[in-house]
Protein backbone atom coordinates (compact mmCIF):
# COMPACT_ATOMS: atom_id res chain seq x y z
CA UNK A 1 0.00 0.00 0.00
CA UNK A 2 1.20 3.28 -1.05
CA UNK A 3 1.39 6.34 1.83
CA UNK A 4 0.93 9.87 1.89
CA UNK A 5 4.59 10.68 0.64
CA UNK A 6 4.42 8.49 -2.31
CA UNK A 7 1.31 10.04 -3.40
CA UNK A 8 2.53 13.14 -3.10
CA UNK A 9 5.25 12.32 -5.11
CA UNK A 10 3.28 10.68 -8.10
CA UNK A 11 0.89 13.91 -8.82
CA UNK A 12 3.76 16.51 -8.03
CA UNK A 13 6.16 14.44 -10.97
CA UNK A 14 3.33 14.11 -13.00
CA UNK A 15 1.69 17.02 -12.67
CA UNK A 16 4.62 19.58 -13.51
CA UNK A 17 5.53 17.44 -16.42
CA UNK A 18 2.17 18.65 -17.31
CA UNK A 19 2.68 22.23 -15.99
CA UNK A 20 5.74 22.68 -17.73
CA UNK A 21 4.69 21.08 -21.05
CA UNK A 22 2.03 24.04 -20.99
CA UNK A 23 4.77 26.81 -20.27
CA UNK A 24 6.47 25.51 -23.25
CA UNK A 25 3.10 25.93 -25.23
CA UNK A 26 2.89 29.66 -23.69
CA UNK A 27 5.94 30.69 -25.04
CA UNK A 28 5.26 29.43 -28.26
CA UNK A 29 1.85 31.44 -28.46
CA UNK A 30 -0.55 28.98 -27.21
CA UNK A 31 -3.51 30.60 -25.51
CA UNK A 32 -3.74 30.01 -21.92
CA UNK A 33 -6.97 28.05 -21.43
CA UNK A 34 -7.39 27.21 -17.83
CA UNK A 35 -10.58 24.41 -18.15
CA UNK A 36 -7.82 22.45 -20.37
CA UNK A 37 -4.82 22.95 -18.01
CA UNK A 38 -6.88 21.83 -15.12
CA UNK A 39 -7.58 18.90 -17.64
CA UNK A 40 -4.56 18.65 -18.70
CA UNK A 41 -3.23 18.29 -14.83
CA UNK A 42 -5.94 15.62 -13.84
CA UNK A 43 -5.38 12.99 -16.94
CA UNK A 44 -0.88 13.92 -16.26
CA UNK A 45 -2.18 13.65 -12.46
CA UNK A 46 -4.32 9.92 -12.76
CA UNK A 47 -1.95 8.35 -15.50
CA UNK A 48 1.05 9.33 -12.99
CA UNK A 49 -0.32 8.07 -10.00
CA UNK A 50 -1.17 4.48 -12.09
CA UNK A 51 2.50 3.97 -13.08
CA UNK A 52 4.07 4.86 -10.07
CA UNK A 53 1.35 2.46 -8.39
CA UNK A 54 2.50 -0.52 -11.13
CA UNK A 55 6.55 0.47 -10.46
CA UNK A 56 5.50 0.53 -6.89
CA UNK A 57 4.10 -2.95 -6.77
CA UNK A 58 6.99 -4.27 -9.17
CA UNK A 59 9.66 -3.82 -7.01
CA UNK A 60 11.33 0.09 -8.09
CA UNK A 61 12.80 2.29 -5.67
CA UNK A 62 10.73 5.60 -4.84
CA UNK A 63 12.57 7.84 -6.82
CA UNK A 64 12.53 5.83 -9.70
CA UNK A 65 8.92 5.36 -9.71
CA UNK A 66 8.58 8.78 -9.57
CA UNK A 67 10.32 9.39 -12.72
CA UNK A 68 7.97 6.58 -14.50
CA UNK A 69 4.87 9.04 -13.15
CA UNK A 70 6.37 11.75 -14.71
CA UNK A 71 6.96 10.21 -17.96
CA UNK A 72 3.60 8.68 -17.82
CA UNK A 73 1.95 11.87 -17.02
CA UNK A 74 3.38 13.68 -20.43
CA UNK A 75 2.80 9.96 -22.35
CA UNK A 76 -0.98 10.68 -21.00
CA UNK A 77 -1.45 14.31 -21.31
CA UNK A 78 0.11 13.72 -25.03
CA UNK A 79 -1.91 11.35 -26.23
CA UNK A 80 -5.19 13.54 -24.99
CA UNK A 81 -3.86 15.89 -27.84
CA UNK A 82 -3.47 13.29 -30.73
CA UNK A 83 -6.29 11.48 -30.44
CA UNK A 84 -8.39 15.28 -29.89
CA UNK A 85 -6.23 16.18 -33.19
CA UNK A 86 -7.57 12.68 -34.77
CA UNK A 87 -11.13 14.04 -34.21
CA UNK A 88 -11.31 17.19 -35.34
CA UNK A 89 -9.66 16.13 -38.82
CA UNK A 90 -11.63 13.76 -39.04
CA UNK A 91 -15.26 15.77 -38.40
CA UNK A 92 -13.77 18.38 -40.40
CA UNK A 93 -13.37 15.88 -43.08
CA UNK A 94 -17.05 15.13 -42.60
CA UNK A 95 -18.70 17.71 -45.38
CA UNK A 96 -16.11 17.17 -48.13
CA UNK A 97 -17.01 14.89 -50.81
CA UNK A 98 -14.68 12.19 -52.26
CA UNK A 99 -13.09 13.67 -54.57
CA UNK A 100 -12.25 16.84 -52.16
CA UNK A 101 -11.18 13.89 -49.86
CA UNK A 102 -8.28 12.54 -52.27
CA UNK A 103 -7.45 16.29 -52.97
CA UNK A 104 -6.65 16.87 -49.35
CA UNK A 105 -4.50 13.66 -48.76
Amino acid sequence: MMDKEQIVMACSASGLMAAARWYLAAKDGKPFRPFFFVADLFISMGMGYFAFLCASDLGYTPGVCAMASGLAGAIGSRAVDIIQFWVKSKVHMEGVNDSQRNQKQ
